[in-house]
């Protein structure tokens, strides 16, 4: 069994009578595992993947974890075929090496945007992958999954798998913009948030909005304008997809937006597209600014396009600023599109693998006696995910959870602000 207090999440690895997890990670995983063993304390194991003729691959586990909690985290990146197999195989592996519990990282999940359609023959894709890496799991958390429905109905066919969470970065996000609003770049009077789609509006429900509030702290206020949470508004940005062609079209938003900066949010990035005709959209309305938020970036290119197509067309787009996760690590896969990344005046990436590892931690703490008391003394509850999710976990100010990123210097915010900030200055007297 295992013991906390909440003093002892200021240093996670503490805060364990007997051994404390260590992690475990998928190649492209490694960056992730690093920043979060950093944050919690606990100890990185290492499993190395061994590439044999004709491409097979055989997991080796150079570490001692009988009997122990291990959190896996999956290669997000890559070839999801490799991927997907890398990290059945790490299960199973780390399962036969004795391991007490296994808690299961997803950061980006593959083969998620496989919905469920109509016709015969249309296997759901995400089904088919989350069966290939449930089993020996004691808990799974998926970041931000594209169809958190499947996701968690697909785990849950596991008896034995206590808990599913899907954390989504609403507190992230709005942690962020709060820092924004704090340097002055941007106006919380003057912010509208939209869905991009109408598979968005879904995802942003009524607790993603909460943990969005909750990280805007003392700006939310402001930005509800004396409107109840529940009933938050947001601008829609509706698209319309040609089943035959495939292809969508997009209509302007659906209330004004003349002299706002206005954020869409979306859950993954993948050609941009969609987030760059939304931009024209919202710029043709008159806006001050075209934003978008992001958990997961891809920048995909079709076949003979640069492989930095999808992040050229961002840069060149009416979009002054994407905010993603940085759940979808390209520098160890194909460093060119890190660089670009990089490189882009538009893109910054939050790193957000600690928050993440909260709800490892609170996943593999017993909630003992004593923090139940003291949950319902001072209202602080150590062992509660929901209080991740909308930023009052006790963690969440006693350490560095998430540290909100600065502007690029050529962003086009930046530029914006100069340009008004000219405009506002009085002339000289003559």
């Amino acid at each position: 069994m295992t013991k906390t207090t909440r003093q002892s999440f200021s240093n996670a690895a503490n805060c364990y009578v007997e051994a404390p997890p260590v992690i475990a990670y998928g190649y492209a995983a490694k960056n992730a595992a690093e920043r979060m063993a950093e944050s919690t304390g606990f100890e990185l194991v290492s499993i190395e993947s061994i590439q044999h003729p004709g491409d097979e691959i055989e997991q080796r586990l150079h570490s001692n974890v009988h009997d122990r909690s291990v959190i896996y985290i999956a290669s997000p990146s890559g070839n999801p075929n490799k991927q997907l197999f890398e990290t059945q195989a790490a299960i199973e592996t780390i399962h036969d090496a004795g391991a007490r519990h296994i808690i299961g990282m997803f950061p980006y999940m593959w083969y998620n945007r496989g919905d469920k359609k109509e016709g015969i023959r249309r296997p759901i894709t995400a089904a088919i992958a989350i069966k290939n890496v449930r089993e020996y799991l004691t808990h799974a958390i998926v970041a931000a999954p594209h169809n958190a429905d499947i996701t968690y109905q697909e785990f849950r066919q596991n008896r034995s798998l206590k808990r599913c969470e899907t954390p989504n970065f609403a507190y992230i996000y709005g942690r962020q913009l709060r820092h924004f609003y704090e340097q002055g770049i941007l106006d919380p009077e003057k912010t509208v948030f939209a869905n991009i789609d109408s598979g968005a509006g879904k995802r942003n429900h009524s607790a993603f909005k909460k943990g969005l509030l909750g990280g805007l702290g003392p700006y939310a206020e402001i930005i509800l304008k004396d409107n109840d949470p529940e009933s938050w508004i947001w601008v829609n940005l509706e698209k319309i997809r040609n089943r035959q062609t495939n292809k969508t079209t997009g209509s302007g938003p659906d209330t004004t937006v003349e002299g706002m900066d206005v954020f869409a949010v979306e859950d993954l990035i993948s050609s941009g597209r969609t987030g760059n005709e939304a931009a024209e959209k919202i710029m043709a309305a008159g806006a001050r600014s075209a934003n978008l938020i992001a958990a997961h970036g891809l920048y995909t290119q079709k076949k003979g396009q640069r492989k930095t197509a999808a992040i050229d067309g961002i840069d060149n787009s009416a979009l002054s600023l994407i905010l993603t996760a940085n759940t979808y690590d390209h520098s160890l896969i194909d460093p060119k599109i890190q660089a670009a990344i990089d490189e882009s005046p538009v893109i910054h990436e939050m790193d957000i693998f600690a928050y993440l590892g909260l709800y490892a931690e609170v996943l593999s703490t017993t909630a003992s006696a004593e923090l139940v008391a003291e949950a319902l003394e001072t209202g602080l509850d150590s062992t509660s995910i929901s209080a991740i999710d909308i930023g009052e976990h006790p963690a969440l100010t006693e350490r560095p959870i998430f540290t909100p990123i600065d502007l690029k210097s050529n962003n086009p915010l930046l530029l914006i602000k100069g340009q008004k900030e000219k405009n506002c200055t009085p002339k000289p007297e003559a």
